[in-house]
C-alpha cells in the first residue's frame, strides 16, 4: 500500500470523525445501539470497503490498458 492511500484515508476517516463530533451523545448512542465498539465496527467495516474499491479501480484501469 502507498503512502499516499494511507494519508488519504486517515484524512477521510478525520472527516467521519468530525461528522460525529457534532452530534450529542443521545443522537450517537440512537446511532450506534448504545454499542461503544459500533463505532470502531463501522470503520473498520468502511476502511475495509474503500481498500476493496480501491483495489477494483486499479484492476479495471490495468484490464483497460
Amino acid at each position: 500500500m502507498h503512502t499516499n492511500t494511507i494519508e488519504s484515508l486517515w484524512h477521510q476517516i478525520n472527516l467521519i470523525i468530525d461528522n460525529f463530533s457534532g452530534l450529542s451523545d443521545e443522537k450517537l448512542k440512537i446511532m450506534f445501539n448504545n454499542d461503544e465498539k459500533a463505532i470502531i465496527k463501522y470503520l473498520d467495516g468502511w476502511i475495509c470497503y474503500e481498500l476493496t474499491n480501491r483495489e477494483n479501480e486499479k484492476k479495471k484501469i490495468k484490464l483497460a490498458k
